[in-house]
Order: structure tokens, then C-alpha cells, then sequence
């Protein structure tokens, strides 16, 4: 199974800020542990469905599949395939690169996913990607090189919405947990926030209209019949 993440059931995590407490039983597998994941359904049942998917072997969660002009890359940094705790290793990084750059003339845009932030605010500032700044560095730098087509990263984790743009992932802006850097020629890391365990529930949507993106997030309050409102809004115009 997935080894545990800092900061559940009920343990701070590295950087002290104490958690939300556990959820009603029945939301997870084991009845109330969010720590526990029922892996072999994703794996089997939901990945496997995906039209087209492309694994990295035969029973990987980490997998690419095109839709239209868009290819979206997801990559499991838990399992110990690419990576654990949230670390992509060097293979991880490897096998993104060779997704990326495998994407025929009809990608106009790439997405990447992946859990725990490269560069996190808010929570788990101290024990996401960026606790291994070294293969964290690399992967973003990769990611750089191929801003033609890569236009976001997606994570969560935190459970807080942030967003950014990062071109240097070594420099003093992305790697102050108070900050929000804009940096030109960057990709964007969108952490996506939360639904239902958090102290806001958010939801992002990507509008793909040719070579032209609309990003909008959007929020609302916790408890019943909440409305949402968009909260954040941005665009990437084709090039």
C-alpha cells in the first residue's frame, strides 16, 4: 500500500500547524482513515477506464492520456515506483520528460499532476516536494525547458487554494512560504485547495479553446448549500 504522509491521523506535521480533525467514519475505506486508500480501485478500476491511457508499466498510477489538443500527465510520487512521500525521483522525472516531449504536433498544451506541492504554502510547508529541494529543482527545471507546451502544474496537499508562477524553483521567492511569485517565462503550480476538509471548499475549472486557456477557481463557504464564486481568474493566450 501507500506509505503514510506526515501530518495524519491527527500528528502535526513538520511545520507545527495542527490538523483539521479526523473525518466522520464511512468517508474512507477503513472507516474514517484518510491515510488508507483504496488503491487497487483506482489502479484497476479508474485509471483503466481513462481512453487511450498510457502507463508507465502494466499496473502504474502514473500515467498520460490525450484529449483533443491537451495531453494531462499524472505522476504518483507515493507508491515508490517515481518516487515516495511525495518526492519525484529521477525516473519520475525521466518518464515525465519522455511524456512530454512524446506528445505529437496536435498537443497544443500539456497539464502535469502530482499530490504534494513543489512549492507549498499554508500547510506542509516543510515535508512536500520540496523536501527533497534537489530532485524538486530538477523536475521544475525540466518542466522549464518545455514551457512551449507545458502550461501548469496541478497539486493539493494542503488543502488550501495558492497560485503561482515559478521559472526559478531555487530562488528566494518560490521558496518563501509567504510568498506568491509571478515569474516570467514560469509555469504555473496551482494548488487546488479543497472540498469538504478544509476551512473553504474550491474547485478549479480549465477552459481549453484552441491555443488559448481560461483558468478560474472558484470558492465557497464550508457547510450546506454553500454558493460558489469565482475567486481567482487568469489567462494563457496561445503563442
Amino acid at each position: 500500500g501507500l506509505p503514510k504522509a506526515p501530518g495524519r491521523n491527527g500528528v502535526p506535521p513538520s511545520d507545527g500547524v495542527a490538523q483539521r480533525p479526523k473525518p466522520p467514519p464511512g468517508r474512507y475505506p477503513d472507516n474514517g482513515d484518510p491515510s488508507v486508500i483504496e488503491i487497487e480501485f483506482i489502479r484497476d478500476k479508474l485509471i483503466s477506464a481513462v481512453p487511450g491511457v498510457v502507463r508507465l508499466s502494466k499496473n502504474s498510477c502514473s500515467y498520460y492520456y490525450d484529449h483533443q489538443n491537451v495531453r494531462i500527465i499524472s505522476l504518483d510520487g507515493y507508491s515508490g515506483e517515481i518516487g515516495q512521500l511525495g518526492i519525484i525521483n529521477e525516473k519520475g522525472r525521466a518518464w515525465a520528460e519522455t511524456a512530454i516531449v512524446s506528445a505529437p504536433e496536435s498537443i497544443d498544451h500539456i497539464f502535469v499532476a502530482f499530490h504534494a506541492p513543489a512549492f507549498p504554502r499554508v500547510r506542509h510547508t516543510h515535508d512536500s516536494f520540496n523536501a527533497g529541494p534537489d530532485l524538486r529543482n530538477a523536475f521544475w527545471e525540466m518542466l522549464v525547458s518545455h514551457r512551449n507546451k507545458v502550461r501548469a502544474v496541478f497539486c493539493g496537499h494542503t488543502h488550501y487554494y495558492s497560485r503561482m508562477r515559478v521559472f526559478d524553483p531555487a530562488g528566494a521567492e518560490a521558496n518563501d512560504v509567504t510568498a506568491t511569485p509571478d515569474e516570467a517565462g514560469g509555469i504555473y503550480q496551482v494548488n487546488v485547495g479543497s472540498t469538504g476538509n478544509g476551512t473553504k471548499n474550491t474547485f478549479l475549472g480549465v477552459e481549453v479553446s484552441g491555443k488559448n486557456i481560461l483558468f478560474r477557481a472558484y470558492e465557497a463557504e464550508n457547510g450546506k448549500a454553500q454558493p460558489f464564486a469565482v475567486m481567482d481568474e487568469w489567462r494563457i493566450e496561445g503563442n
